[in-house]
């Protein structure tokens, strides 16, 4: 009985527009925002981004917390996108 059903079409979308309309707010933050935003998404510690990035964590900390509030404000408002 397995496959994907309407509502989880539908969710899966969401979260695909979410992470698009992210992806853009990161890069409008900057270059480094926009890599940061990928690595959040690759699920790399952020020492790992730091390393990877060649930045501090203490501004990969910062990026990371003003993509959360990007995305906490997306999806409490869906039209601030």
């Amino acid at each position: 009985m397995g496959g994907v059903g309407r509502q989880s079409t539908c969710d899966l979308a969401e979260v695909r527009d979410l992470e698009e309309r992210l992806r853009e707010g990161a890069r409008r933050l900057g270059t480094i925002a926009g890599r940061c935003f990928e690595s959040m998404l690759a699920e790399d510690s952020v020492a790992e981004s730091a390393a990877r990035l060649g930045q501090p964590s203490r501004r990969i900390k910062r990026l990371r917390a003003q993509i959360r509030e990007m995305a906490q404000t997306f999806i409490a408002r869906p039209e601030a996108a």
